[in-house]
């Protein structure tokens, strides 16, 4: 993802070419966990291939090429506007200024090949698919200068700051504007971040990159159904989640608490709503109907499924991990962890699950925290349908009681909804988007900055906005730690 929209902004090119070579990133919930994230051939191979491509595709089009460029070349041994070019460039490509002797090797290997082809076009080719599969632009680059007296802590430069922000706020590489902020020096203090910050928010881009954090931290990044339903589902989503955030900003916790979504005629009928009386989607009001939130759309409901039908233990970790922060525990080696309960434990689906659980009292001491939270779902469908019974059995009737231990019992979304927004999931929140804004699983190290963050985002009446400028604001976030010595 990160990759295709840093060749769309840097080079215009919207093909997305990378989604279909680069390999899968793993999820953690996140894709940008660094310690999951190994070189191979694979990826080797991949990142040659999209250089050529996305390299002849820039110069094959003049109306993208001739501006990148930034001058008209005399002939193959225009040396100085290959330097042209190659510093432009490569300013952006590696997010920091380079050296002149970083630009000369540069200049003379496109250069060298223009002379050879007698084509300047040629060297310029050559210089681009050099620059895509360079570290500098593969890899975020964060060094630093040593922290005195300070072991292991090292303080980040200005451009370092700006990669860090750009990649958070809009999953691609930093603007023109945010490379100047940091060249000036604004970027190495609070302010100068918060209000760079600020600025930025304000752009599409960190309106797609909100929702798209969303999608992976709640589970429905991907969604396992068919594209009449996923694409409408999308629009729901991103909708309520821009409303919430962007164009009517008010505390996030309304993500759970809305009564409101955004459908048309179609999805309102999936849901069994009245619709707005059209193709087109609008506002409809979902009161009374036991709907209320995101947890009741089916985007979120889709996620942890089993391959044809709903998981009450999957729905329940999610909740239980995504939301509270309650990490659970991996089951047993020899657990089939997931494949649904046996048939044969009961008739019905819950007979099953609770059947399931009495195997022995280490599994209860898992599972029924999380079935319970399941149950209270059980009515819903792994594409958000409402179901009175289970799918294809009539006589096993879903009453859809549920429990969220500790904070009481429920029944459907709008009654969950209810109980997680007076527990901790904004402090969970917090967590979350720390640690997808540092790339990795948080520490013990952590703890005190992830504390003053959730503090903060509950003091702005929990503004999903100000929680991501808090973190980009914090102390923290100009430095880096050396794990070894964290460790």
């Amino acid at each position: 993802y990160e990759y295709d929209r840093t060749v769309l902004d840097l080079l215009g090119d919207d093909r997305a070419v990378g989604a279909s070579l680069l390999p899968e990133d793993n999820r953690t919930p996140f894709d940008n966990d660094f310690e999951t994230q190994t070189p191979s051939n694979v990826l080797v191979v991949a990142v040659e291939t999209l250089a050529g491509d996305v390299a002849t595709a820039l110069v094959a089009d003049p109306a993208r090429r001739d501006p990148l460029i930034g001058c008209t070349p005399t002939g193959p041994n225009d040396e100085a506007c290959m330097e042209t070019f190659v510093r432009r460039f490569g300013l952006r490509a590696w997010r920091r200024p380079m050296s002149d002797a970083e630009v000369m090797d540069f200049v003379s290997l496109g250069v060298t090949f223009s002379q050879e082809q007698g084509d300047f076009f040629a060297g310029v080719e050559l210089v681009l698919r050099a620059f895509l599969q360079s570290a500098e632009f593969l890899y975020r680059i964060e060094i630093g200068t040593a922290v005195e007296g300070q072991n292991g802590l090292y303080r980040l430069s200005g451009f370092e700051i700006g990669s860090r922000m750009s990649y958070l706020i809009w999953g691609s590489t930093p603007s023109e504007e945010l490379l100047e902020s940091a060249e000036a020096g604004e970027l190495d203090s609070v302010e100068g971040r918060r209000s760079a910050a600020k600025a930025m928010l304000s752009d599409p881009r960190a309106h797609t990159q909100v929702e798209r954090f969303h999608s992976m931290w709640l589970g429905f990044e991907k969604m396992p159904l068919g594209p009449e339903l996923t694409g409408p589902m999308r629009v729901e989503t991103a909708a309520i989640i821009e409303r919430i955030v962007f164009d009517e900003p008010q505390s996030w916790l309304e993500l759970f608490q809305t009564t409101e979504t955004f459908v048309d005629d179609s999805l309102a009928a999936h849901y069994g709503l009245k619709g707005p009386g059209g193709a087109s989607p609008s506002w409809v009001d979902m009161g009374g109907s036991g709907r209320q939130g995101i947890l009741s759309l089916g985007a979120f409901l889709s996620a942890a499924s089993n391959p044809n039908d709903t998981s009450p233990t999957k729905r329940g970790k999610l909740i239980r991990e995504r939301l509270l922060c309650d990490p659970v525990g991996a089951p047993p080696p020899d657990a089939p962890a997931d494949n649904p309960p046996d048939p044969s434990l009961g008739a019905c689906k819950i007979d099953q699950y609770l059947a399931n659980q009495a195997v022995g009292e280490s599994c209860r001491g898992c599972h029924q925290p999380m079935d319970a939270i399941g149950f209270g779902l059980e009515n819903y469908d792994m594409a958000g349908q409402f179901r009175s019974h289970d799918d294809n059995a009539p006589s096993c009737t879903i009453d859809g009681q549920g429990e969220l231990v500790g904070a009481g019992v429920f029944k459907g979304p709008a009654e969950l909804s209810e109980l997680l927004v007076r527990e901790d999931i904004d402090a969970c929140a917090a967590e979350y988007l720390l640690r997808y804004a540092s790339g990795r699983a948080l520490t013990s190290a952590d703890e005190a900055l992830s504390e003053r963050v959730g503090e903060s985002f509950r003091s702005s009446d929990h503004r999903f906005d100000e929680l991501i400028v808090a973190i980009v604001s914090s102390e923290a976030f100009g430095y880096r730690t050396d794990m070894k010595v964290e460790e």
